[in-house]
């Protein structure tokens, strides 16, 4: 999302009697860091604290980077109080429940359970189609719905068990450059309070400081593609409204392609009333249906900033009532708790981080930094929040020296957030510039919406031979076992107990790689037998702090003991050897005859998959990233 011009239509005690739910009360600002001495050093300094920022901080803490060791600051006065972002997708949700935090989000939030579109022609309104809002076969398959002031909220609860101040709000960046005279610390960044502006010095800098980003500035980072000539508003409200579909997720369109208008059901307030967001199209053309937005330049952009803010609440509102015409969506009186106007772009940066003298990257960019998009499929909050669940491991691998090369280490995270926010950008521009059929667009885009279609580039944590094995399928959004991809989750049984289990909850987020054994039939013996002594010689030699086994098998012998297996696996993997079905394997595309490794990474990419026997690829892997005999960050025992 481009210049967003946004404004609050109701006090901070409305919000807090009525719009935030009651364990949630309206912050004050409290627990501020004092602002630093000029000698301050820090290991990392993040500059914002809207989801991408917040998460990044959050992430460190739990790898034991304190407020002494990183230091954030944002120059709102709090966590954001309405609007903004309120989509958060199934990988998201994913990676939450890696944290034991997507509970929240399913209890304060709302789910999209029906899709509905609509067509507006000369003619009046007509329900095109109806049906179970569904996605994909993910874990959290549906598109949950909490504005970005409440989820930040939820990040900031689970700072505070980590950290005593967490974020420096009422700061601001006001300058960023690299000086190499203090080689160890060669970030420096210019930061006020109030009056005051000091200096302080750091070994990384991330900008999370959204599109105007002072940290893209400064380094001299350009974005690079379109503006269209397109204005959209937004307004959150308690909708009183004859329209069938208000509390579904509803898609407008004029013809079979340009989008008028969205709704999308939101969470619940305090005072019981269900709150309603709607975009609509405030463009001058959205009146001729047969209208594409058009691409400008930089001459034009002065014009459409001025048309933009021109735009009042009641030129929105007016303008939901005409598009929904003969429906009417309007607010319950003093319900418009926010609204916005904003433009579209689909921009880039073109570099993700910058280097010093000695080619180490320094200073990265997450989020809007460093990528735009329109924010109707929901991307912003789930893609920055994306990049910084891929850098936090990163960091804190190289700030605790686990990493043999923590140059090439820090460089993949360029590598591989710049190409998918390419995919990202131009997945956008195809769905909004260019007009694709809503049907077309679902199916070519889905991967990129959901966040779960990510595809990493070969590179010193993905191997080059793409799953180069008998077993290799190709719909890995649907769970094939690909190098690349994410690891996809399955139901399985706990064979010490006899829980039913989601894979997923042994891969958290706490630094460790895990070395899942999918074991032929012949487990505990033969082949399955060596591939598991071969991996639990590699959780001694790079540590179990950081190296863990996960085993699934095809049986459930009620014969199986302990005894049976090889020496170790109940010390180390007890409550992580599962049973799994006929139907897991067919998911994965790993025949049961032959079995198949996978390495999985701390941010739950697979990284190499081998047969049982090819053990010693999986130690080539690891060596790339780890050093041996070493202990781990602090915050993954």
């Amino acid at each position: 999302m481009t210049e967003v011009s946004e404004q609050f239509e109701v006090s901070p005690e409305f919000c807090e009697k009525y719009v935030y739910a009651k364990a949630w009360p309206l912050p004050r600002g409290g627990g501020h860091a004092p602002l630093p001495d000029k000698d301050d050093r820090y290991d990392v300094v993040v500059v914002g604290a809207g989801p991408s920022g917040l998460f990044l901080k959050l992430l460190l803490a739990r790898y034991g980077l304190g407020d002494e060791s990183v230091l954030c600051v944002d120059p709102k006065p709090r966590e954001t109080d309405l609007g903004h972002a309120d989509g958060i997708h199934a990988r998201t949700m994913e990676v939450l429940a890696t944290m034991g935090l997507e509970h929240e989000v399913v209890r304060q939030g709302r789910n999209f359970a029906v899709h509905a579109e609509w067509t507006k022609t000369p003619e009046g309104l007509k329900r095109l189609t109806q049906r179970p809002f569904f996605l994909s076969p993910a874990r959290f398959g549906q598109l949950h719905s909490l504005h970005q002031g409440r989820f930040e909220r939820v990040l900031s609860a689970d700072l505070r068990k980590y950290v005593e101040h967490g974020v420096q709000y009422l700061t601001s960046v006001e300058k960023v450059k690299i000086d190499e005279s203090d080689p160890e610390y060669p970030v420096v960044a210019n930061i006020r309070n109030g009056d005051e502006v000091r200096e302080v010095r750091s070994r990384y800098l991330v900008g999370a400081d959204g599109a105007h980003s002072t940290v893209m500035r400064d380094m001299g980072i350009k974005m690079e593609g379109d503006i269209v000539d397109e204005i959209w508003g937004v307004a959150d409200f308690v909708p009183e409204s004859d329209f069938p579909d208000v509390r579904k997720i509803v898609r407008m369109m004029a013809g079979d392609s340009k989008l008028l208008a969205m709704t999308i059901p939101r969470e619940k307030m305090s005072n019981g009333d269900w709150l309603c967001r709607v975009y609509v199209d405030m463009s001058e053309n959205s009146h001729d249906i047969q209208s594409k937005a058009n691409v400008i330049g930089d001459e034009q952009r002065e014009e459409m900033r001025r048309r933009k803010a021109d735009i009042t609440r009641e030129h929105i509102l007016a303008q939901v009532a005409k598009v929904y015409a003969p429906y009417k969506i309007r607010p319950k009186p003093g319900t418009v708790v926010w609204w916005a106007t904003y433009g579209t772009g689909q921009r880039l940066a073109d570099k993700f981080h910058i280097e010093d003298s000695k080619q180490h990257p320094r200073v990265f960019l997450v989020g809007d930094a460093c990528h735009t998009h329109s924010p109707r499929q929901g991307q912003g909050l789930n893609i920055s929040i994306a990049d910084s669940y891929y850098l936090s491991w990163r960091l804190a691998y190289v700030l605790n020296d686990l990493t043999p090369d923590s140059t090439s280490l820090l460089r993949t995270y360029a590598l591989e957030r710049r190409h998918w926010a390419q995919r990202v950008v131009f997945a956008d521009k195809r769905w909004n510039q260019e007009g694709m059929p809503w049907e077309q667009a679902f199916q070519e885009m889905r991967d990129q919406v959901l966040g779960c279609g990510v595809e990493e580039l070969p590179s010193l944590l993905v191997s080059e031979e793409n799953n180069a094995v008998a077993w290799q399928g190709k719909d890995a959004l649907n769970g094939t076992l690909r190098v690349g991809r994410r690891l996809f989750n399955v139901r399985v049984t706990r064979w010490a107990d006899g829980s039913p289990w989601d894979i997923h909850d042994d891969f958290v987020t706490d630094g460790r790689y895990r070395m899942m054994l999918i074991a032929s039939d012949d487990f505990p013996r033969g082949r399955s037998r060596a591939a598991v002594e071969g991996l639990l010689s590699l959780v001694d030699e790079f540590s179990n702090q950081l190296v863990e086994l996960v085993v699934l098998q095809p049986n459930s012998e009620e014969s199986f003991v302990w005894d049976d297996a090889p020496a170790g696996l109940k010390e180390h993997a007890e409550m992580r050897l599962h049973c799994a079905d006929t139907k897991v394997y067919e998911t994965y595309c790993v025949d049961p005859k032959e079995g198949a490794i996978a390495l999985v990474r701390p941010d739950g990419m697979v990284c190499i998959t081998t047969t049982l026997e090819e053990t010693d690829k999986v130690r080539e892997m690891l060596q790339r990233v780890l050093k041996t005999g070493l202990k781990p960050p602090n915050g993954t025992g």
